[in-house]
């Protein structure tokens, strides 16, 4: 896919700089320190924060895939599954 190291750096900063995948990365901050307060021993809660947490980190993952992806089929797919972690 990348010629070089240094076109993987390029495409990478250039994810880091998009203000949605960004916001993303707050998300999954504010969903870990959510989940850090949340006590394991409880079953209902220890699934509830499984979910936060896989939701949260696949947004930023669907974001990577969505911006990688050249194919409008694909933005559209992981655009969808971001709505879907997001409410």
């Amino acid at each position: 896919m990348f010629e070089n190291y240094d076109d993987y750096e390029s495409a990478s900063s250039k994810v880091d700089k998009m203000p949605i995948y960004q916001k993303g990365s707050e998300i999954v901050d504010l969903v870990r320190n959510i989940a850090d307060l949340i006590d394991d021993d409880n079953s209902e809660l220890g699934f509830a924060k499984a979910q936060m947490l896989e939701d949260a980190y696949m947004l930023t993952a669907k974001i990577v895939n969505a911006e990688g992806g050249d194919i409008y089929a694909i933005r559209m797919e992981n655009a969808a599954i971001i709505r879907r972690a997001g409410n």
